[in-house]
């Protein structure tokens, strides 16, 4: 789970991991994680982030079978 954590914020656009969970199913990982990102991002732009990380984490890690990532506006500054 550090891995894919460590992985994940290394991502371009992702600031933080406000929350992540994952669970087993026979032999695959199910991922769902919540990133935050630049908060005058626009939509499309979150989603893009969003995306990269959804299908990165998939390719980087075969044992994992879905990963859905929400996105946060980051609201520190």
């Amino acid at each position: 789970n550090d891995k894919v954590r460590n992985y994940i914020r290394s991502i371009e656009g992702v600031i933080n991991i406000d929350d992540y969970k994952s669970r087993l199913h026979v032999n695959k990982v199910y991922i769902d994680v919540e990133i935050s990102v630049k908060k005058d991002l626009s939509l499309i732009k979150a989603h893009e982030i969003a995306e990269d990380v959804h299908k990165k984490v998939e390719k980087e890690f075969p044992t994992v079978i879905h990963c859905m990532v929400h996105v946060n506006p980051c609201l520190k500054d």
